[in-house]
């Protein structure tokens, strides 16, 4: 039996939609990789909202006006001061909707916590599961009505407004109560249920403090629990706790006497006595009375307040979960629900030990399952294991671990409330026949994509040109800083490959890539191979670096602009219209304007073309490529053809010649100019950037704020 999803609806930071979790069922594995749930967002996301949700309804908590969704209170106040009969509006309430998944084989779950859940006719689409719907509503829905009403009346006749603080008074008044009812799939009522009967919940918190004996207290509980799971110790240790009292009885008894005729001067007739003896309990042993220490090696003792915070978070979580182990009821996955949550748990790690949690995590389990439980050959984990992490790293080390996308939910904050987005193999990958895009992303993803996760926004490039330079212009925007952008150099053309993940995460993506123009050999300063064959030549003519001035029959070798351009590789088609292609939260922006009169084919020929007389620029090449600079600027220079006149206007004549000769020497190019960039006072120097990349800067920034037409 386990827990398949959770609805919740109106709570805290979840509205009326996109707020189902859904959870990894109960395998029994010890992989920890495979078999948790990974619950993922940016702070203040509502990750911790769940296991508060969880919490809430099985403690049957009475709600108060924070435990609403503060959106869904302001549309009843909007609701209530433009209505005047109140018949028919609105009212408060929470909803959380489980789905549970039983086995009803031989052998299979015991169902009598969700009976009155189970339906009784056959259904094939019933797939083993029932629906527990718990509704928070109010019990006395006319007193709350006339409260509002009459308030209202109050408020207009003081010229004031009803407004959500008015509300949330009367959400925490005394008088105001709420009925609590769990409701089957076809709408019925069972009075009989109680949710605690049905899921155990284990939480172990964020630590935003550490105490020094944070691992004494945690490990003597596991200790505890070992004692009184083993008679033979426990009756051992009892017998020694015994010996232990009768000695110090014995040693005190004389001290009884004395003690006794100090307290007899206090009243004569009526005096107080004393009697000493031993009062050490399991309890004192256990916890006071053992010394907790760690062993570095073999033989050094290190007190716990002498490992780093990080280290002790990690042993800390390591000791809750085998406490964990120690103590549920085996089998009790049977007849409930075991859910045992991890939240934060890299609080003080350094990235490192964040990279290798899950591992680590995963290798105490299965050492703790198999000590508690040694006879099966194959122990198992009869809990569910959910982790909320805001950490990059622990994304990353769950999709490698585990070779998939699955089980994970993505909290993402809208204007209103959280959305839940569930990735799954299929999302990512998009056609569920091409699986060469989740192996990619998968494989790629440790080269930090995973921060995609936590970006307000995304770029991503295709060279090291850009990657070094847009960051510089990035901190240099005014508008952009104060975001939190990634830019992911993917290596090549391969932004396609992301499409599906980017639209399911809905993230803001700019794709800055290149128009990538089809050219002949003999087009780019090449021998053909063999002669034949050759538009432009016949396969025999003369080499040239072909400036383009006209896509007209040209064609890109992109693939992602043939993606988004539905295969078409036309470039005249890809430029034609005003705005750049793209989808939703994802565009795409290149070369399709002409430079100076042409169209640059990649990042550093549209630098060269915006910038040929920028001296930065003509100090990179020079630096970078000083034997081909110096000829192309004197190229054409002087009546009489002497050579030493230079003219930087050659630049723009022979751009894509330089951008070839670059080629190899494209780091060189792009940290050079970042250097000289960095260290220039005067910003009426610095470089501009190509009108695409402007264009991208632009959509970005509109789409961060929330502008409705951002195109």
């Amino acid at each position: 039996m386990y827990l398949d999803s959770l609805q919740i609806q109106n709570f805290r930071k979840f509205g009326e939609s996109d707020n189902t979790i859904c959870f990894l069922g109960g395998s029994g594995q010890i992989d920890i990789a495979k078999s948790s749930t990974l619950i993922i967002g940016k702070n203040n996301s509502g990750k911790t909202t769940i296991a508060r949700a969880l919490d809430f309804i099985l403690k049957s908590c009475q709600p108060i006006s924070s435990d609403f969704n503060i959106f869904f209170l302001k549309n009843l106040v909007e609701e209530y001061k433009a209505s005047d009969d109140f018949e028919n509006v609105s009212l408060p309430e929470l909803t959380f909707t489980l789905v549970v998944r039983y086995d009803e084989h031989e052998n299979g779950d015991l169902l009598s916590n969700i009976a009155g859940f189970v339906p009784i006719s056959d259904n094939p689409d019933n797939d083993n599961k029932v629906t527990i719907t718990i509704k928070y509503s109010l019990q006395e829905v006319q007193a709350f009505k006339e409260i509002i009403k009459n308030l209202k009346a109050s408020l207009i006749e003081s010229n004031k407004p009803l407004t959500i603080l008015d509300l949330s008074n009367v959400l925490d008044s005394m008088s105001v109560v709420f009925n609590i009812s769990h409701i089957n799939s076809v709408g019925q009522i069972v009075s009989s249920f109680k949710i605690k009967n049905l899921i155990k919940l284990k939480e172990i918190k964020a630590n935003r403090r550490l105490d020094d004996d944070i691992l004494s207290n945690v490990f003597s509980k596991i200790v505890s629990y070992q004692f009184t799971d083993d008679a033979k110790s426990k009756e051992r240790l009892g017998s020694d706790i015994r010996d232990i009292n009768e000695t110090i009885t014995q040693t005190v008894k004389g001290k009884n006497e004395s003690i006794a005729q100090i307290l007899s001067q206090i009243e004569d007739s009526n005096h107080v006595g004393l009697s000493l003896s031993g009062n050490v309990d399991e309890k004192n042993i256990l916890s006071e009375l053992i010394k907790y220490q760690f062993v570095n090696g073999d033989a050094d003792f290190i007190p716990e307040n002498q490992f780093g915070l990080g280290y002790i978070n990690l042993l800390n979580i390591i000791g809750e979960i085998v406490h964990y182990v120690d103590s549920y009821e085996r089998g009790s996955n049977k007849n409930c629900i075991n859910l045992l949550f991890i939240e934060e748990p890299e609080a003080f790690m350094h990235p490192q030990m964040q990279e290798f949690f899950i591992t680590r995590i995963q290798n105490a389990v299965r050492r703790a399952v198999s000590i508690a439980n040694p006879s099966p050959e194959s122990p198992e984990l009869n809990c569910q294991i959910v982790i909320t992490t805001h950490s990059s790293h622990i994304v990353n080390s769950k999709i490698t671990a585990s070779g998939s996308f699955n089980n994970i939910n993505y909290l993402t904050s809208t204007k209103t409330d959280t959305d839940v987005i569930t990735l799954t193999d299929k999302k990512v990958k998009g056609d569920e026949h091409d699986n060469n895009s989740l192996t990619f992303i998968i494989k790629h993803i440790k080269y930090k994509v995973s921060e995609l996760f936590f970006s307000d926004a995304v770029i991503f490039v295709e060279g090291v040109t850009e990657e070094t330079l847009l960051k510089y212009y990035l901190d240099k925007n005014r508008d952009l800083n104060k975001y939190y952008i990634s830019i992911f150099n993917i290596l090549g053309a391969h932004a396609k490959e992301y499409y599906a993940l980017i639209k399911a995460l809905r993230v803001p993506c700019l794709v800055i890539t290149d128009l990538d123009i089809k050219r002949e050999a003999c087009e780019k300063g090449k021998e053909h191979k063999s002669n034949g064959g050759c538009s432009i030549c016949g396969g025999n003519g003369p080499t040239t670096y072909k400036q383009i001035k006209d896509l007209t029959a040209r064609t890109t070798t992109n693939s992602t602009l043939s993606k988004f351009n539905e295969g078409n590789i036309d470039l005249q088609s890809i430029v034609a219209n005003n705005s750049y292609l793209g989808d939703g939260n994802l565009k795409l922006t290149y070369q399709k304007m002409t430079i100076a009169g042409y169209f640059a084919t990649s990042l550093e020929e549209a630098f060269i073309l915006t910038n040929y007389n920028n001296d930065m620029i003509n100090n990179t090449l020079s630096k970078c490529k000083p034997n081909i600079y110096e000829e192309i600027l004197k190229r054409n220079c002087g009546d009489e053809g002497d050579g030493e006149q230079e003219n930087r206007d050659n630049l723009k004549l022979y751009s894509f010649e330089l951008q070839c000769k670059l080629n190899k020497d494209k780091t060189d190019f792009a940290s050079d100019l970042l250097y000289q960039c960095i260290l220039e006072t005067d910003e009426s120097k610095i470089p501009n950037l190509p009108q695409y990349i402007t264009d991208g800067f632009s959509w970005l920034t509109s789409t961060l704020r929330g502008d409705d037409n951002n195109e």
